[in-house]
């Protein structure tokens, strides 16, 4: 039995900065990582709390820890198809997002 069976991407673009000299705005620039995971469908129609509002969420995946601090505006692409992540919780040996 594969513990992660499934590859997705997830995709986010880094915070800009300000100059300190001339005060211009340099945009953020984009990021990628792809993942090992494992996605599990929320079949039950399960809902969380995102920003107060209760949302539907699609599937959760599971993958490795990573480096990386991912921001909540992040995307998930799996099988060509882009997602908004709702919510990520690093935990002590895996990640979980919620899509």
């Amino acid at each position: 039995m594969v513990r992660y069976p499934h590859t997705g991407t997830l995709h986010w673009k880094t915070g800009g900065i300000f100059n300190d000299d001339d005060g211009k705005f340099t945009a953020g620039t984009p990021q990628t990582k792809p993942i090992d995971c494992n996605v599990q469908p929320n079949g039950a129609g399960r809902k969380i709390d995102v920003g107060g509002d209760q949302v539907l969420y699609k599937f959760k995946v599971y993958c490795k820890l990573f480096s990386e601090l991912i921001p909540d505006t992040a995307e998930f692409e799996y099988e060509g198809v882009k997602f908004k992540v709702l919510q990520i919780f690093p935990y002590q040996k895996h990640v979980e997002i919620w899509i």
